[in-house]
């Protein structure tokens, strides 16, 4: 089983996710993508409450084959490093092939992330491109060194979560930005006003 995981603090989820992981089940040799929402994010980032990430994921999720949410970040005590929760997955899941899902507006934060080396060698990224976010010849040489397998020949959209949250505090529209089951959710919790 190879399993592709899409980390993030979907804080709230947006197309721009959806679209990533069916471009990723669709391209790459993977049999699923977990959806892996942050616990505690290891760069101190306030975020709505974790289960109600959680069910905004499951919602964004729904019915499409393949994808499905991981609570693996909630499972384990200690800080939120990548390293320490696809080791866990790797010990929950003996011999299971595991890929990080990784967006190029990260690229440069990389480098600071715990344990980086061992995450390539054990999660080998899948980078994909997005829009706002092109890749330069220095960064793909980088990339490539670091041993990321490019996925950018599509570009994502510029969706971002930031500016989703700044919308719906606003009171601005953001239908096409998020998935309606996922804008229900944010509605009835009341959050990001």
């Amino acid at each position: 089983m190879q399993v592709a995981l899409f980390g993030g603090s979907f804080n709230p989820p947006h197309v721009g996710h959806l679209l990533a992981a069916a471009y990723v089940r669709a391209v790459a040799e993977v049999d699923a993508v977990w959806l892996l929402p942050v616990h505690r994010h290891p760069f101190g980032k306030a975020l709505a409450p974790f289960e109600t990430r959680v069910a905004m994921c499951e919602a964004l999720c729904a019915g499409i084959d393949g994808q499905s949410v991981s609570r693996a970040e909630s499972e384990r005590d200690g800080p939120g490093y990548t390293l320490l929760t696809v080791r866990h997955l790797q010990a929950r899941h003996p011999g299971w092939r595991f890929r990080l899902v990784l967006g190029t507006d990260i690229v440069a934060e990389l480098p600071r992330w715990h344990g980086w080396e061992q995450l390539v060698q054990e999660a080998p990224p899948l980078l994909l491109g997005r829009a706002g976010h092109p890749i330069t010849p220095e960064q793909r040489s980088a990339a490539q060194a670091m041993g990321l397998e490019l996925c950018d020949a599509v570009a994502l959209p510029e969706v971002s979560s930031t500016e989703v949250r700044r919308r719906i505090a606003s009171g601005e529209p953001v239908e096409g930005l998020v998935p309606r089951s996922v804008l229900r959710i944010c509605q009835a919790e009341v959050i990001y006003r």
